[in-house]
């Protein structure tokens, strides 16, 4: 049933036209330099300091590394991380 009703999602999204990251909740992380990182569909924090961040996406535990990294910006739907970006891992 699970399978049924998430394809019948992703086609009515792709026949409306309708932006698939929102719709059907895909994790999109835009990278600026190595200074601010945006993670859109998040599924919540998982640890938080200043040298790493954990963010749970759902699929992954995504982890950045750094110095001086700061919550910009916390939403239920996208996180924004600011400060010295050294390294992004992805552990599944």
């Amino acid at each position: 049933m699970k399978k049924f009703f998430n394809r019948t999602k992703e086609n009515l999204t792709k026949s409306l036209e309708l932006p698939e990251n929102i719709i059907l909740d895909k994790l999109q992380i835009n990278l600026t330099e190595n200074k601010e990182i945006s993670i859109e569909n998040h599924k919540g924090i998982i640890s938080y300091t200043d040298e790493n961040i954990k963010i749970n996406s759902g699929c992954a535990i995504i982890s950045i590394c750094g110095e001086n990294l700061f919550l910009s910006s916390l939403i239920t739907e996208e996180i924004l991380i600011k400060g010295d970006i050294y390294s992004i891992e992805f552990i599944v």
